[in-house]
């Protein structure tokens, strides 16, 4: 036979087809399941697991399987479960999958092996009978099947949900570039991007490919098989491939964007709003009425910065469409329209609810729900309202909330909950009214309604479940009367309390009292301070009076010193500063004599602050705290402010007296002195001989302060624990060299010392000796402040690859991010924008993008932290959170970061569409996070601390922010075709920005960028008239004269720094080579000659072609455009004749300089006991190596 053979090897290839197909669909089918339904997954993954434990378990005890290898099993399937922690989410390289996989193996391999093995022979009265014992075939298939592959089986098909799972704090996980920034400065493509995750927002990922890209397992398989055999049949000639065969499936599946999930798998694959748009129109094509893409188009016509009052008319055509009942989709679209909503009004400062129609959406959306699923819905309005800070909306959602509890069996806690957060909202939404226009009548009787419940709440039954318990109620309470300015009516309640608290009253009444006072101070009520704190001060002198053993006086001064510190300030507000001075005369008196003999420390600090208040010699006092307490870590800290009474000029004697007492008398028992004691003794010798010098010397020292400064220098240098982690010696000894150099910097020019080229060798030896002792830190770097400040100095110097070695040892927890980094990040796109290479390195990119990481996580954790849930909601705490979310979300330090990369990527030539933006809600009550206080300070506690020696280029404030907003940034949008739109940036930031009462201080500018401010001024009027104010080209006319004016003059004032190839100047007096203010002139100025060459093609384009008729034209002068590129070339070689000019000098002669220049003078000669030349010799070294690096980054710097 020869047709039959062939047609049973077709049938069998046939038969092998179909059932490899119907595999490939089951898998398909079964991936599509569980992408749609992943929550109902994991939950039956989890009961799959804990089935297949108790099978195994049972198979040991009644069919006496082995144990061992039955708990092999079981832990494997421990294991497997240990794998859906963070479902869908899997990460390939997470050693518990990678562990899994292997126990996979293990357990087929061994089982396999326990079948094979023959079994023990048994007797049977008849031998051809079948062996009970052994497993048929088909046990043995089934045990294979469900025991060992069916848990890795249903996880291996569950892997394809992760590329669908919808952002949130799980997902940081994902494979690859996740959102815990395994690449530094990069977020993770799903996160934040702006077509699906907000308006504004963080970091668009890049645009993933077709197919294949992050799919799941099974789905990446069977795909790969798919186009595979598609590619070789069309090679092979065999077939063309027709696109919706061989196509990947998920295009088809996303066109279709009818559910939620779909409509987010669809913006992850298109990113880009320019893409997202054209892929939205065809869809809307076939479906016009699909509420999901409805959505996104409006999501993306506020990306495109199109006109708001359209979106909100395309979200309303959404809520009308059937099937928009989606809870996600409707918080999404209450996103969309407070967004639209705050563009409408750019200088409204909040909005308090998005209107009827949003609230009747919510509504008709509930009708379709079971009464569980409305309390999820009104759930999750509540955190939509919750993060744009609708208070109205979000009271709304709290009310129905409400509502579907009353006729629901709850506990009672829950009622309870619901009753508070209901206050909580009501509070929230009256604060809110009373800013807006014509909102006093509505706010007040929202205020009303908040203390009603309350009242409510405190009066009621203990049976009642709203009912006050504890203290954390009453604290509540107290919160809210204060915020309302009600303190007197709480005082009056919590005097009269219900038979229910007054228990509890009694128990907590030095809590209250506390809070009376705290509460009183917090709302302003001055009064009512003073008559507090005189009614707690009286109660202590009552006390004592009665009994001699009382510690009353002492507990009020140790324990709630505050009190002392209120009453004093309400003195100073209520009365006349001789009424002020009877009654705390009197206070003195009879609470501690005419004469205090104690010696303890908290008796003596409030006897000691009253005296100072009525104006009572303290000299006598401070020496007699000193004997007593000199060896306290604290004193310096206790006496300064009463040290300070005496250092004024007029006070001279004083002071001189005060230090000759701390410097030469014998302390009584100091020969008794522990180790510890002595070296903290001289620690605050050391302090508060500092104060006393430095602080007020520029006034009494009559021109000898200089040479004091080396005296306290040279002690300090003697100390013993000089190079010791957190010892004041070592700041002190930096102090001083800042100081002595900011006197040298701001001599006049005429008697100056070093002519007219200052010299920056002192700096040098404040920042060498910084260096120094970070190193002398070999354990662990402890003293991280002082890596800071070390980093800080370096950067003075325009050292960044020696700032950022330092800056590595200051690690600190993510918290911390926002207030210490600007330190380190503020204008490193002036001086750092390229970083530097080789060993040692860093990427001034990556260092930011860190930063930004770590604010977004605090931020996102915060408000996962403030709002998991309405039925978790800390309703107690909330006030507080809101704060702290705030300031995260409001930081200056994010806008500072987020200005510095975007400055970066413009001076390299590269897209900033990649970079995170920020919306309006983000610029409303900016906040000034940075620590001020970081820096130990021993000077004066009126003065503002060390931070202007240590920086004297300030961290950018608020009004240097929105003020460079509105200088460069607008028309650099333009002229790097950013945007093709009319948005001008600079001026909504200034309205949303600036505070009510505007900004309280001037913009702290560098002197370069004032400079190159002139020109960027220019540069927006010729963008403003070229691409949207035709009609006012009479700006122009004075910018055609000045603008090749100012820079021919750049150009001069750039050829004049230009270091001469010989010099024939000692190495100590050699000029400054390298200092962060000779960068920061170079990097301005090249961003200025880069926008000019940008705005010269876009004249070119626009404006001066031949077909061209914009009015502009006739306004510029015939060669005007020709005349602006080539002085603007001419500049750009000014500038880098510069940095070559720098560079030969460091080369050269940098080394020899710095050695000598750091033993220059007497303050080089003291520096000589605590840095030897081997050190200096190899910090010279490093310093050349990174000035050369910050020098050609600005040759980096292209004109094109």
């Amino acid at each position: 036979m020869w047709i039959l053979p062939l047609l049973g090897y077709v049938g069998m290839i046939l038969g092998f087809a179909f059932l490899t197909l119907a595999i490939a669909s089951g898998l398909y089918y079964l991936s599509e399941i569980v992408e749609e339904h992943t929550v109902l997954a994991k939950k039956l993954l989890y009961r799959l697991i804990y089935g297949v434990v108790g099978i195994h378990a049972l198979l040991v005890v009644v069919d006496k399987f082995p144990v061992g290898l039955s708990l092999l099993s079981i832990v494997s399937h421990g294991i497997y479960a240990q794998n859906l922690r963070r479902f869908p989410i899997v990460k390939l390289t997470d050693p518990l999958f990678l562990l899994s996989c292997a126990l996979v193996i293990t357990n087929h391999y061994f089982w396999f092996r326990h079948f094979s093995a023959p079994p023990a022979n048994s007797y049977s009265s008849y031998p051809y009978a079948r062996d009970t014992n052994i497993p048929t075939f088909t046990e043995v298939a089934a045990y294979f099947g469900l025991c060992i592959w069916l848990v890795p089986f249903a996880l291996f098909v569950s892997l394809s949900a992760g590329e669908n799972v919808l952002p949130s704090m799980g997902s940081e996980y994902a494979t690859g570039d996740g959102s815990s920034y395994i690449n530094p400065g990069k977020v993770p493509d799903s996160y934040g991007n702006g077509s699906g995750v907000g308006v504004g927002s963080s970091v668009p990922g890049k645009r993933r490919g077709r197919s294949g890209t992050n799919a799941g397992m099974a789905k990446a398989v069977v795909t790969g098989v798919k186009e595979w055999v598609g590619e070789t049949g069309e090679v092979m000639g065999f077939w063309k491939v027709a696109p919706s065969l061989f196509a990947s499936p998920s295009v088809t599946a996303v066109m279709a964007c009818n559910s939620w999930d779909k409509l987010r798998k669809a913006q992850r694959d298109y990113p880009k709003a320019k893409f997202a748009d054209s892929f939205v129109q065809k869809s809307l094509k076939k479906t016009p009425k699909n509420p999901f893409l409805l959505a996104w188009k409006a999501d993306l016509a506020l990306q495109l910065n199109q006109e708001p009052k359209n979106v909100a008319l395309q979200i309303q055509q959404v809520w009308q469409q059937s099937g928009a009942y989606d809870s996600r989709l409707l918080a999404y679209l209450y996103r969309l329209l407070a967004e639209a909503t705050r563009r409408t009004d750019a200088a409204a400062r909040c909005i308090s609810g998005l209107g009827n129609e949003n609230s009747k959406a919510w509504l008709s959306a509930a009708k379709t729900l079971g009464r569980q699923e409305r309390q999820e819905l009104w759930s999750q309005m509540g955190k939509a309202a919750w993060r744009e800070q609708c208070w109205e909306d979000f009271r709304f959602a709290v009310i129905q909330y409400s509502k579907e509890l009353k006729d629901s069996v709850v506990p009672a806690s829950v009622r309870k909950h619901a009753h508070f957060t209901q206050i909580l909202a009501t509070q929230l939404a009256a604060e809110q009214q009373s800013q807006l226009p014509g909102g006093g009548l509505k706010s007040q009787i929202q205020f009303d309604l908040a203390r009603r419940l309350l009242k409510q709440a405190y009066e009621a039954p203990s049976d009642e479940p709203i009912a006050c318990k504890d203290i954390r109620d009453l604290r509540f309470m107290g919160e809210i009367f204060a915020r309302q300015g009600k303190c007197d009516e709480l005082i009056n309640l919590w005097n009269n309390p219900p038979a229910a608290l007054k228990g509890l009253v009694a128990t907590h009444q030095a809590d209250l009292q506390s809070m009376r006072i705290r509460l009183s101070r917090e709302s302003q009520n001055w009064s009512l301070l003073e008559s507090e704190c005189l009614a707690t001060i009286e109660n202590a002198i009552a006390q004592s009076a009665a009994d001699p053993n009382s510690k009353a006086i002492w507990e009020l001064c140790a324990w709630n010193n505050d009190v002392w510190v209120y009453l004093l300030s309400a003195l100073r507000i209520n009365r006349s500063a001789d009424e002020a001075k009877i009654i705390v005369s009197d206070i003195l008196h009879r609470a501690f004599g005419t004469d205090l003999k104690a010696k303890d420390r908290a008796l003596r600090l409030t006897y000691m602050t009253l005296r100072k208040f009525i104006e009572a010699s303290l000299t006598d006092d401070c020496k007699t705290f000193w004997r007593h307490h000199s060896t306290l870590p604290s004193c310096f800290t206790d006496i300064r402010q009463f040290v300070e009474v005496l250092t004024g000029a007029s006070e001279f004697g004083g002071k001189a007296q005060l230090f000759e007492y701390f410097n030469s008398e014998l302390i009584p028992g100091e020969d008794n002195f522990t180790q510890k004691d002595r070296q903290t003794h001289c620690e605050n010798f050391q302090k508060l001989t500092f104060l006393i010098v430095a602080s007020v010397g520029a006034t009494v020292w009559q021109g000898q302060q200089p040479k004091v400064l080396e005296d306290v220098l040279r002690v300090a240098c003697g100390f013993d624990g000089f190079h010791s982690p957190n010892s004041p010696a070592g700041y002190i000894a930096i102090y001083i060299l800042l100081q002595l150099h900011h006197g040298v910097m701001h001599e006049d020019q005429a008697v100056h010392p070093f002519g007219n080229t200052p010299n920056s060798r002192l700096l040098l030896q404040a920042t060498m000796l910084a260096r120094h002792l970070v190193a002398c830190d070999t354990k662990d770097k402890q003293d991280r402040p002082r890596a800071l400040l070390a980093a800080r100095l370096h950067l003075n110097l325009g050292l960044g690859k020696s700032a950022f070695k330092m800056y590595g040892y200051t690690k600190c927890k993510e918290m911390l991010v926002h207030t210490l980094s600007p330190y380190v990040l503020s204008r490193i796109s002036l001086t750092h924008p390229f970083g530097a290479q080789g060993y040692g390195g860093f990427s001034a990119e990556e260092e930011l993008g860190k930063a930004i990481g770590t604010m977004e996580r605090m931020e996102s954790k915060t408000e996962d932290t403030i709002y998991p849930d309405i039925s978790a909601l800390p309703w107690d705490q909330a006030i507080g959170l809101l704060h702290l979310r705030r300031k995260l979300k409001s930081s200056l330090t994010k806008h500072i970061c987020n200005v510095e990369r975007r400055r970066i990527a413009r001076l390299k030539g590269e897209p900033v569409d990649q970079l995170p933006t920020l919306d309006r809600q983000s610029f409303q009550d900016v906040v000034d996070n940075v620590d001020t206080s970081v820096f130990p300070d021993y000077g004066s506690s009126q003065a503002v601390g060390p931070v202007p020696l240590i920086m004297p280029n300030m961290v950018p404030n608020l009004a240097c922010i929105v003020e460079g907003y509105s200088i460069w940034d607008t028309s650099s949008r333009v002229l790097y075709r950013e945007t093709q739109t009319g948005d001008h940036i600079g001026s909504w930031v200034d309205e949303v920005a600036t505070p009510a009462g505007g900004h309280q201080v001037k913009n702290n500018m560098t002197v370069a960028e004032i400079t190159a401010e002139r020109i960027w001024v220019y540069i927006n009027t010729v963008v403003v008239v070229m691409d949207f104010c035709h009609d006012k080209v009479d700006l122009l006319s004075d910018m055609v004269k000045q603008l090749p004016e100012n820079l021919h003059a750049i150009r001069l004032a750039m050829e004049k720094l230009r270091m001469p190839s010989v010099a024939n100047l000692k190495p100590e007096d050699e000029p400054t080579m390298f200092h962060e203010n000779m960068l920061i002139s170079c990097y301005t100025k090249l961003e200025v000659l880069r926008a000019l060459s940008k705005m010269v093609d876009h004249l070119r384009e626009k404006v001066i072609g031949p077909k061209s008729s914009h009015p502009m034209k006739a306004k510029l002068p015939k060669n005007w455009v020709n005349e602006i590129e080539s002085e603007t070339k001419i500049c750009y070689e000014a500038i880098r004749d510069v940095a070559n000019s720098y560079i030969t000098l460091i080369e050269r002669r940098g080394e020899a300089a710095i050695k000598a220049q750091v033993r220059w003078g007497t303050t080089g000669a003291i520096l000589r006991d605590v840095m030897s030349d081997s050190d200096v010799e190899s910090y010279a070294s490093e310093y050349v190596d990174s000035a050369l690096q910050a020098w050609k980054g600005v040759l980096q710097v292209k004109l094109k």
